[in-house]
């Protein structure tokens, strides 16, 4: 009964949590959804990982090999 009730009612509904399970397995449903939908969306948006802060470090690193390639061929 507990993380149940933080999640909103109007963002996520109880009634639509998966039957079966405690709020503790549904909330980890959810926060994978969440997960699930940052990962599909870092194409969509320019700042990738502005969700939970995923492929930030990701990016930064390939524009720096990515310079380094460009001063290397010069």
């Amino acid at each position: 009964m507990g993380l149940r009730f933080i999640i909103p009612e109007f963002i996520w509904p109880i009634e639509t949590q998966l039957p079966g399970l405690n709020s503790a397995a549904s909330f980890t449903v959810f926060l994978f959804m969440v997960y699930l939908f940052n990962y599909t969306s870092t194409a969509l948006f320019s700042q990738c990982g502005w969700l939970m802060g995923i492929n930030v470090a990701g990016s930064k690193s390939q524009d720096r090999e990515r310079e380094g390639n460009r001063s290397n061929k010069i």
